[in-house]
């Protein structure tokens, strides 16, 4: 089981709590924009279970560096590469898809592969860490999404330690917390598919206080999609959030919230896997 030592999670509050203010403080604009997840990505209509096109997301400072791979004209796989940059307050970045070819097969010696010219122009948006939208060449635009692999259907996708940060937008009021997901147990619910309890950590009056957390996994109507219901129980005052999860984030909205207007957005990152092995930011 994971432990959370107070004075940790006192730093991790500080930390995150700078990081939040310095975006507020930055205007609107800064605090609107989004960073993808880094990773494997796939197209929504073509994610059927079944081989075929794909892209991995690499992000640095505002760097993003995306290799496409797919097919040719007659069926011969290939692979492009795009790099771009993003700018204060948008999501989206137009990069060329560069072709390359000849390069270095199994077991042959080092031979460098030769750049082939343009593959066409390519639009990439986000809307969300793990969601947007691409427009290939030739193509119309498609929903895109950070492929989920690793966790099935059932609430121990949340298991592990979560950090957790709350904004409202309309006053100002930013806080952080941390979250440790250690059990999960069936339900009666046939809305729900299981629940998935921990603690909940925040701070208050200079010291470290621990709640009780439960998310419900709700069963939803469209595969892949991660619906959880929470309730947190802080000294007897009842929260409510619904969230979505997606790979290691986790992104939604409080619906009542003892120092947070109704409709606080809510953002999360998985620190920790079950084991306690910690992930790096992505």
């Amino acid at each position: 089981m994971l432990t959370n030592p107070p004075s940790r999670f006192a730093n991790l509050h500080a930390i995150f709590l700078a990081i939040m203010l310095c975006l507020s403080a930055s205007g609107p604009a800064l605090a609107l924009d989004v960073t993808p997840q880094s990773g494997l990505w796939s197209i929504d209509a073509e994610n059927n279970g079944q081989p075929g096109r794909g892209f991995q997301i690499e992000v640095q400072n505002d760097i993003l560096v995306l290799t496409f791979y797919g097919y040719d004209g007659v069926g011969a796989p290939k692979w492009w590469l795009a790099v771009g940059s993003f700018q204060p307050g948008s999501n989206q970045l137009t990069m060329e898809l560069g072709e390359y070819e000849g390069g270095m097969a199994f077991g042959d010696q080092m031979t460098n592969a030769v750049y082939a010219g343009s593959g066409g122009t390519m639009t990439i948006q986000f809307f969300t860490v793990t969601e947007g939208v691409i427009c290939l060449p030739k193509e119309t635009c498609k929903a895109i999404r950070a492929s989920n692999y690793a966790w099935g259907e059932s609430a121990s996708q949340l298991l592990g330690e979560w950090a957790i940060i709350a904004m409202d937008q309309s006053t100002a009021v930013i806080d952080a917390y941390n979250v440790l997901f250690d059990r999960v147990t069936p339900s009666s619910d046939p809305s729900v598919i299981d629940t998935a309890w921990g603690s909940f950590y925040f701070y208050l009056n200079g010291s470290t206080r621990q709640a009780t957390v439960m998310c419900n996994r709700l069963k939803n109507p469209a595969p892949g999609t991660f619906n959880y219901s929470c309730v947190i129980d802080r000294l007897g005052v009842i929260d409510r959030v619904a969230i979505i999860v997606a790979r290691n984030a986790a992104e939604g909205v409080s619906i009542n919230d003892i120092g947070l207007n109704t409709g606080a957005i809510i953002h999360g990152w998985r620190l920790a896997t079950p084991s306690g092995r910690y992930l790096l930011p992505n």
